[in-house]
């Protein structure tokens, strides 16, 4: 297995030369079952070194009454492509469970497998390696299934966020999902950087996990634009009106001061190849190191460690995992997070949006990332 970078740092890139051909998996939907993936969204567009090749929706599994081909996450990905002026093709993933984990699902819903068929366009399309960020396992599964030559020859990396840091029965919202394909992904032998969402303990435990929490929505958008807190209002409040308009409005739109549990954003600063720097007034910004601050510290707030990491085939409905870290025969990299890490991730972010570019009348942009 071939990873880029040492344990503590990112997958590089080039960022003056080329961007990072990436594919976004989530769970977004409208209305919300949890507005972090909106937040997630809205990072994912302020990271200029991405050059987000598909966005795709999960099929909701455990939610059937929830349309993705009749709105859905296409309102939200549809409100982040208008501000900001680009475009990204979109398709629903996958609404079933794997029972067998080398299932191809040769007679799968074709509604349903328009998220395998869309990476498999990207994956022979690119010209260079793709990285992915999936959350639920099941429609790579079956992609690499399907296809495990192209998988290994044309996907980078993959971030991978679901599960406990700490292995064993795991009761996370993701693996749940589909434990079949949560631990089919760790037989790929793929370059995978795993993101537990929780540790020992269901939150940080021995750090093992990307949770962070924000104390304060508002006060994280405070550098955004006007357009910015429009889209988050608009999840917020489950608005119904045209999500487009919405945006148009032209004022700042209130947003509650409520807490907001958060894991993607530094996984995306990571898959950008973006380290943590510390500014003379204190804040933090994620930046590559050929546009940070001259004045700037590089900072460490997490690190991605070797581990080794298998699976009990006996117990693999369970989502069983066995992780032994510091193995010298590791096969991923892990997120650890560092003392200070949620703080600073508030921090980051709140920079993040403060450079996210959007699109003016006359299509110019607006914006300065780091």
């Amino acid at each position: 297995m071939q990873f880029d970078g040492e344990a503590t740092g990112a997958v590089k890139s080039d960022v003056n030369i080329r961007k990072v051909p990436f594919i976004y998996c989530s769970d977004i939907f409208h209305p919300a079952m949890d507005p972090d993936d909106h937040f997630d969204l809205a990072a994912l567009f302020a990271i200029g070194e991405f050059d987000v090749k598909a966005l795709v929706m999960d099929g909701h599994i455990d939610r059937k009454g929830q349309d993705q081909f009749n709105g859905g996450g296409r309102i939200p990905l549809s409100q982040m492509c208008a501000i900001t002026g680009q475009t990204v093709p979109s398709a629903v993933g996958l609404n079933i469970k794997l029972e067998d984990p080398l299932d191809t699902l040769p007679n799968g819903d074709p509604r349903f497998l328009g998220g395998v068929e869309l990476m498999k366009r990207v994956l022979e399309t690119s010209e260079a390696p793709v990285v992915i960020k999936i959350s639920t396992g099941t429609d790579l599964a079956v992609l690499f299934n399907r296809a495990p030559e192209l998988c290994r020859k044309k996907i980078r990396a993959v971030y991978f966020n679901a599960g406990h840091g700490c292995g064993g029965v795991t009761d996370e919202y993701n693996v749940l999902l589909d434990p079949v394909a949560y631990t089919r992904i760790f037989e790929t032998g793929l370059p995978i950087y795993w993101n537990p969402c929780f540790g020992e303990g269901r939150v940080a435990g021995d750090g093992h996990c990307n949770f962070f929490v924000i104390p304060n929505q508002r006060t994280v958008l405070e550098k955004a634009p006007i357009e910015l807190s429009r889209f988050i209002s608009y999840v917020l409040r489950q608005e119904k009106s045209d999500p487009i308009a919405w945006l148009a409005n032209g004022e700042a739109a209130e947003v509650p001061p409520k807490k907001r549990w958060m894991w993607t954003p530094p996984v995306l600063a990571h898959a950008a190849g973006r380290s943590v720097y510390r500014l003379p007034s204190g804040e933090y910004v994620w930046s590559c190191s050929a546009r940070a601050p001259a004045d700037a510290q590089e900072c460490s707030f997490y690190v991605y460690e070797p581990a080794r990491v298998t699976v009990d085939p006996q117990r693999r409905k369970q989502g069983v995992l066995k992780v032994e870290y510091g193995s010298p025969d590791s096969n991923v990299k892990v997120f650890r997070q560092l003392p200070g890490y949620s703080q600073a991730m508030g921090s980051c972010l709140r920079n993040l949006y403060g450079d996210l570019k959007t699109k003016d009348a006359k299509g110019n942009l607006s914006g300065t990332a780091h």
